[in-house]
């Protein structure tokens, strides 16, 4: 028997794109509308777990998607902080919440009905062959496409800070919830192990989604946060714990920075990898949506890296506010208090979702307190 080595057989495609996660799918899917390509989508098959993802939007094309999909929707949004609460009131803009897995399911299905193509495995290596880039998977299979994006291989900083939490969907044995009204940010919690605030999605007056949100380098034990949404839950709701079902959980860490792109030879990053992700909040699903539907809709593809969820100036206040954070972090609560009672709803909407204008960054800014953020900007 010959030792040659077997290569197994090749599979050629226009795009290929890795990682069938938010990114990699709406790419796929917006550039099936819009285009007549070979669209193969590679993702390795671990499981992604069921999350609330949340977004405003005012009837965008690339939300339409999402709005048929939302759990729910919202035109009221609360901030408070201790002796301080605002309700912010959406004109235009609506508050939306869809689960992770109907959504990605949805996108899947669109996807095959378009004649997108996937393969289950793991991209080892690409390399530049010609006028195609070859990816090497782990079984050995050979894939080419003349175009790859890389959706899933980027790095944040070790030591930045983390948004991270942990979110009961519960439901309750009274009327307890206001169904017309989120609250978006409760600073009214214990302060002690980072910047820390209760997240709470009413879908009923008995059943909602409660989270507790950190801002922090260091992600806490499970046990941490159940205690706080059970503290929560019985001094802002008045409830006992034998009141509430804990119906599932969801936990997560995400980074608050830029990060950097680690894709491979002959790949283009998009998603997350080109931070489409905005540094301050961790907000990335409609970012996400809008960077693959601008890339897509293009009449003639250029292949260049896409546009960030951010304008230049928007990540630039990212990080004036995230290195405030960073060295006062007591400000927090004042801070995003002072923001709800400054910016109209609609602009801090859009202020949030990036690429806002001139208007919504003036009131953004005017917002601020000015003592801490010009010591940053001057490097006090």
């Amino acid at each position: 028997m010959s030792g040659r080595r077997i290569v197994k057989q090749r599979r050629r495609a226009d795009v290929g794109i890795i990682g069938g996660g938010l990114a990699g799918l709406s790419l796929a899917y917006y550039l099936s509308q819009f285009h007549d390509l070979k669209i193969l989508v590679i993702d390795d098959g671990m499981p992604k777990p069921d999350h609330i993802w949340g977004f405003w939007d005012n009837g965008s094309p690339h939300l339409a998607l999402a709005r048929e999909q939302a759990l729910s929707q919202w035109w009221h949004w609360q901030v408070a902080a201790p002796g301080n609460a605002h309700v912010m009131r959406g004109e235009g803009y609506h508050y939306y919440a869809v689960s992770s897995a109907s959504y990605m399911k949805a996108l899947a299905d669109k996807c095959a009905r378009a004649n997108v193509r996937f393969i289950n495995g793991t991209v080892m290596k690409t390399s530049i062959n010609e006028d195609y880039t070859r990816m090497l998977m782990k079984d050995e299979q050979i894939v080419t496409a003349h175009h790859v994006f890389d959706t899933v291989n980027y790095i944040a900083p070790y030591d930045c800070m983390k948004q991270h939490f942990l979110g009961q969907h519960i439901r309750v044995n009274k009327n307890s919830f206001n169904p017309g009204q989120i609250m978006l940010m409760d600073f009214r919690v214990p302060q002690q192990d980072g910047i820390h605030f209760m997240y709470l999605l009413p879908f009923s007056e008995k059943k909602a989604f409660i989270e507790s949100t950190v801002f922090s380098q260091t992600q806490l034990e499970p046990e941490w946060y159940r205690e706080q949404i059970a503290q929560y839950i019985n001094r802002s709701l008045h409830l006992k714990n034998e009141q509430v079902t804990v119906l599932k959980e969801e936990v997560g860490v995400l980074p608050m920075s830029k990060v950097k792109s680690k894709q491979g030879e002959g790949c283009i990053p998009f998603g997350v990898a080109a931070n489409a992700m905005r540094a301050s909040s961790s907000y990335a699903f409609a970012q996400i949506n809008r960077q693959a539907y601008d890339y897509a809709r293009a009449e003639t593809l250029l292949w260049g890296v896409p546009e960030a969820g951010a304008d230049f100036f928007e990540r630039w206040m990212d990080d004036v506010m995230l290195d405030v954070l960073t060295k006062n972090p007591e400000l927090a609560p004042h801070l995003f208090s002072r923001m709800a009672q400054k910016v109209p709803a609609d602009d801090f909407a859009r202020f949030m979702n990036g690429r806002s204008g001139f208007v919504p960054k003036f009131r953004t800014i005017n917002a601020m307190p000015a003592g801490p953020f010009l010591k940053t900007i001057v490097g006090i």
